[in-house]
């Protein structure tokens, strides 16, 4: 596939956005689209202002359509629909972008006894977090994609630092890059490119890649293992042709930095996430890595006898490693959290916090585990999170097909799943 070059200087964007995020701008966004009219008004002004990519400040207004276009422009050319996402109802994509769809939602249930300030600013960081979206995936157009992913996930910091809102959505560029994929498209190359491209990253930014799409692939294939292939793992290989790939991909970094890196080396907790994310990734479908490479990865049987061969000569130490997050009743595990694709997550954590300002564990702390965060979430918070997610996705008319709701968690799954998974991978006799 040609590759296409967007017209933005990455160095300059990242530059603008930095000077945008770090400084009083959002909080004059927010001063000039408040209405006395009441937070319904402010809302639809603030939707405008995210329409247009138009933002009134103190001072000269804040433009962003020239930016926003042009990258939205380089991913559509690749096949990656990053501004609309699929609405399955209607068979299309919708004329307005994402973040203007959830401030509709979000004037149409006039949100009783949020905080309007609160509101309005979850609302802007919603619409900066899907440009630095776009910005992530673009990284490749920077003379070095490594450094430039270091750059957006400074970037992720600072939108979700002091100046914004504070809610906390992924924590770095890597997370934001896959979420942003992580939704329903009809047309399925520009997933393919994208892998393409992670694969050219260094190794320690392929094993921070794939963390995240190892939480990321497992939550979404365990999710369809339940509620769309009744269990039926040949079902859900057939119909995951490019996810396989992916999940492959997660699997292969983590493994080799769990079985070949020093104890010593690794930053408090960081051994024990990687160890789980790994496994999430496994839980998925143990099966497809212990025997003959299935049809489904016959592209990338090399990369799966190194899977395998991993797997098996280093078994009993990842057994041990597995037996460190082994799920328990009284703590939070992402073995026990499934979702159809992670942009609904998304959008359910963003409505979901605006009740309250209090500072929530990330949906990367669902997806990966509470071991390595700099702050500890208070206990039961991470599992409080995940249930409000799951409740927001089972009013009925979210439902997916057959009434399944699109994000789940049930604690009594994980347990089961890592039994499951142990056992697949024992080594037969």
């Amino acid at each position: 596939m040609t590759r296409a070059t967007s017209t933005v200087d990455p160095a300059e964007a990242h530059a603008l956005l930095a000077e945008v995020l770090r400084g009083s701008t959002r909080r004059e966004i927010l001063d000039a689209v408040t209405s006395r009219a009441g937070l319904v008004d402010s809302i639809e002004r603030l939707a405008r202002a995210m329409r247009e990519h138009r933002f009134p400040t103190s001072g000269p207004p804040l433009l962003l359509r020239g930016l926003v276009h042009a990258l939205d422009r380089s991913c559509r050319s690749e096949g990656l629909h990053l501004l609309h996402v699929w609405d399955f109802a209607a068979q299309r994509r919708p004329q307005e972008i994402a973040p203007v769809l959830l401030a509709g939602y979000c004037a149409e249930q006039g949100m009783p006894g949020a905080p309007e300030r609160h509101v309005l600013s979850l609302l802007l960081d919603h619409y900066f977090l899907l440009v630095l979206s776009l910005l992530a995936v673009r990284a490749w157009d920077a003379e070095d994609p490594n450094a430039a992913l270091d750059a957006i996930t400074r970037l992720v910091r600072d939108l979700q630092g002091p100046q914004g809102s504070g809610h906390r959505v992924m924590d770095d560029a890597e997370s934001l890059l896959l979420t942003a994929a992580s939704y329903y498209h009809p047309e399925l190359e520009g997933y393919v490119a994208l892998l393409e491209r992670v694969r050219t990253l260094d190794p320690e930014h392929q094993l921070r890649t794939a963390i995240p799409c190892a939480a990321i692939m497992g939550s979404h294939l365990r999710w369809g293992f339940r509620f769309m292939y009744g269990r039926d793992v040949g079902r859900m290989r057939d119909d995951n042709d490019i996810d396989y790939p992916w999940l492959q991909f997660s699997v292969l970094p983590p493994l080799r930095a769990l079985v070949q890196r020093p104890e010593a080396d690794w930053g408090p907790g960081q051994r024990s996430r990687t160890a789980l994310a790994l496994l999430g990734a496994l839980s998925a479908d143990p099966w497809a890595f212990t025997g003959a490479v299935p049809a489904v990865l016959v592209d990338h049987a090399a990369e799966h006898e190194e899977v395998r061969t991993l797997l098996r000569e280093h078994h009993p130490a990842l057994r041990d490693l597995f037996e460190l997050v082994r799920p328990t009743a009284t703590a939070y595990s992402p073995l026990s959290f499934g979702c159809n694709f992670l942009r609904n997550a998304v959008v359910a954590s963003v409505v979901q916090s605006m009740g309250s300002t209090e500072r929530r564990p990330s949906l990367s702390t669902v997806l990966l585990g509470e071991a390595g965060e700099e702050i500890a979430p208070p206990p039961g918070a991470t599992a409080q999170v995940a249930h409000e997610l799951m409740r927001f996705a089972s009013v009925p008319h979210r439902l997916g097909a057959h009434g399944a709701p699109l994000i789940v968690y049930d604690p009594r799954d994980a347990p089961r799943r890592w039994d499951m998974t142990l056992r697949a991978l024992a080594p037969r006799a």
